[in-house]
């Protein structure tokens, strides 16, 4: 019998490798080390929810891999190269990434708590997190 305690690592694990990788892309090693951490965090958390109720659970899981997902990928979009005589300013992120990140982190919170209640009004913010998204891919600095 497969255990709650065993699956839901597992299943973080293939979530973030399958199917977050056909959908963005391979994110590289800041992916990598950033939703790795991410799924050490709330494991526990996801672990104990899947006791209780396996399907909130795995809403809750898919909405922490989606929101993590974005944030790293916004940050990813916005990385610059700063010179050497601004070392104090140079882990400031620019303020559209900033705002774009808490936009789309908050969009997926809100379509996992909705879908996790069972309906399909999860779709609305789901829909604006996706086009948040886009938008900011569209307006990112273009590499020189």
């Amino acid at each position: 019998p497969l255990r709650a305690e065993i699956l839901m690592p597992r299943l973080l694990g293939y979530l973030y490798r399958h199917a977050a990788n056909r959908i963005f892309g391979s994110f590289g090693a800041l992916g990598d080390v950033v939703l790795g951490a991410v799924a050490m965090v709330v494991a526990p958390i996801l672990i104990a929810l899947a006791v209780a109720a396996p399907n909130t659970a795995l809403v809750a899981a898919l909405g922490i891999a989606a929101a993590a997902g974005s944030a790293t990928l916004v940050q990813i979009w916005f990385r610059a190269q700063a010179k050497r005589s601004n070392f104090r300013r140079r882990q400031t992120s620019s303020r559209i990434a900033t705002f774009a990140e808490a936009a789309c982190s908050i969009l997926w919170a809100a379509t996992a708590g909705i879908a996790a209640t069972g309906s399909w009004m999860a779709v609305a913010p789901g829909l604006l997190a996706l086009l948040a998204l886009g938008a900011v891919r569209l307006i990112r600095p273009r590499p020189a």
